[in-house]
């Protein structure tokens, strides 16, 4: 799309356009507004990839605030004023140069290289006159969405203009079987020693499966929240007769099944696995074994999600990384967001490292209620559900709720 068309069919008077292009000399930023636009010149790729990596480590460790001790909260005060310098630092080198444009705008942000796995979230807002030790996220000021491109909005927004809501509200796939010996299966509340050879075997199976790179992460322990997360979402929309299925029901079938068209919203809470080399071996894991024990693809990869037929208005990836995938130049990042937005969903919720299950569930609940009790848009939603989060000293720490990002539509039909 020329400039021109951007400025009237993708932006509106509320919305600035922040996108990013790395280079070898010089990377540079270009502000967009309704009427406008500026460029601006920043450092070298290299330099921007090395303290974006060392942010990350901060980003995606969490640090106790409960029942510590006077030595581990004086390490943790450390951290945090460390964590908060090179924040100010990274945000003074990728957003100050357009502070001035900022303000009372919602942020759509066109990400290139390591800043596709940044959290601008969670990034303090430039120009803030604070302390070196206090932490003002941009989120707080700013709704905050993503995108491939700019030309990806106005595509989206031309293939469902005329697309009928779908019927059913909310559909909530969560808290899987991902192993073999779990108590919730049928089988294992008969259990005898011949059962538990078979089920040794097959977890065996499955450890053969994850050494030939189906996942890349080995961790599927249960997800001790999933289940009330999914709880929590069913009573907020009570009244609109959810639907939701877990543990051996929680599995492929129930996704790629055609009744799935029939929701405006699906919440997938389980593990996510990434591939960079293969990303259409990236996906979730549902479950892996049926009443009997028997082990069942519960494997959703991308080739899956492309092949989905959805009808949703917002599709929500519960799940540790579902941002990541292989970044192609001009491209973006191709992953399960893409597939999911190809699919049919107008925008999704992902995440940019493995996040923390119990302050998932949290925030997810908080998320929920905005959009139904509050009438916010996602974006506006998740925008409140993350300054909730920043507010409560349990859950203050970037690391449990600036993973959450959402690519896609801002805009309610």
């Amino acid at each position: 799309m020329t400039l021109q068309e951007i400025q009237k069919e993708v932006l509106d008077k509320d919305t600035l356009l922040l996108e990013y292009s790395l280079g070898k000399e010089n990377s540079y930023l270009w502000a967009v507004t309704k009427t406008s636009i500026n460029s601006y010149k920043l450092p070298k790729k290299d330099v921007i990839d090395s303290l974006a990596i060392q942010l990350q480590k901060y980003y995606t460790k969490s640090y106790r605030t409960e029942n510590e001790s006077e030595e581990s909260k004086k390490e943790r005060l450390a951290k945090e004023e460390a964590f908060v310098k090179l924040a100010k630092k990274f945000s003074g080198m990728v957003l100050e140069p357009a502070a001035g444009l900022l303000e009372n705008k919602r942020l759509l942000v066109v990400t290139d290289g390591v800043l596709s796995y940044t959290p601008f979230a969670g990034l303090p807002k430039p120009g803030i006159e604070k302390t070196t030790e206090t932490f003002y996220p941009l989120v707080v000021d700013h709704e905050i969405v993503t995108a491939p491109s700019a030309s990806t909005v106005a595509v989206l927004r031309k293939e469902f203009a005329n697309r009928k809501p779908a019927t059913n509200s909310v559909f909530v796939l969560a808290d899987p079987i991902f192993t073999a010996d779990d108590q919730r299966l049928a089988i294992n509340n008969k259990k005898t020693e011949n059962v538990a050879v078979n089920v040794s075997n097959k977890v065996k199976q499955s450890e053969i499966n994850l050494s030939r790179g189906i996942l890349e992460r080995s961790d599927l322990s249960r997800l001790n929240f999933s289940f009330q997360e999914a709880k929590s979402i069913l009573e907020i929309f009570v009244d609109e007769k959810p639907k939701m299925v877990s543990g051996v029901k929680a599995d492929l079938e129930a996704v790629t099944n055609s009744e799935i068209s029939q929701y405006r919203n699906i919440h997938l809470s389980t593990h996510g696995f990434i591939n960079n080399i293969q990303p259409e071996m990236s996906g979730l894991v549902l479950s892996l074994f049926d009443d009997n024990g028997q082990e069942k693809n519960g494997y959703l990869t991308a080739n899956y999600i492309f092949n989905l037929k959805l009808n949703a208005d917002l599709v929500v990836l519960s799940a540790c990384q579902t941002g990541f995938g292989r970044e192609v130049r001009g491209e973006g990042v191709l992953g399960l967001t893409r597939g999911f937005l190809y699919a049919g969903a107008e925008r999704v919720l992902f995440t940019l490292w493995n996040v923390n299950d119990q302050s998932t569930s949290v925030l997810m609940t908080k998320f929920y209620t905005a959009m139904k009790k509050d009438k916010l848009t996602p974006v506006a939603a998740l925008r409140q559900a993350q300054i909730s989060m920043w507010k409560d000293k349990k859950w203050s720490s970037p690391y449990y709720w600036a993973a959450f990002q959402l690519v896609g539509e801002w805009q309610k039909k």
